[in-house]
């Protein structure tokens, strides 16, 4: 193969990495946040509360009962982990962390349960 042979298949296979690189950050900015792999976390407002869930690849988000704050039912699922807010009780895998104030923000964080930011303990089985 003569020189002037290997310098065009050398940029050939620079111009497909360039371009298979620009598809991916394409790809990859049109993803919506609950279920972008990349940020490793589930974030969605759920009944006046944000919730972000890490780690998590893909999350589900279900509404069963909504017809106040007082009387509703929501449920968010990434992977393992499930928060249940049921009438403004907080459970996160079947454990109750009690009731949540207006608009309080919720993170569980690699099993660890944070309300505005501060870490939380159970309150009881369910």
């Amino acid at each position: 193969m003569t020189r002037l042979a290997t310098i065009r298949k050398s940029s050939s296979i620079k111009s497909v990495a360039v371009l298979l690189s620009l598809c991916f950050v394409s790809l990859c900015a049109g993803c919506h946040h609950s279920t972008m792999t990349i940020v490793n976390h589930g974030q969605d407002v759920i009944n006046g509360h944000r919730v972000t869930i890490t780690p998590c690849l893909h999350s589900t988000n279900t509404t069963l009962k909504d017809k106040s704050p007082e009387d509703s039912l929501h449920s968010m699922k990434c992977g393992e982990t499930e928060v249940v807010i049921n009438n403004e009780e907080l459970v996160v895998n079947g454990k109750s962390y009690g009731k949540l104030k207006t608009g309080a923000a919720v993170a569980v964080d690699h099993g660890r349960v944070l309300i505005d930011s501060t870490e939380t303990k159970e309150v009881a089985s369910r």
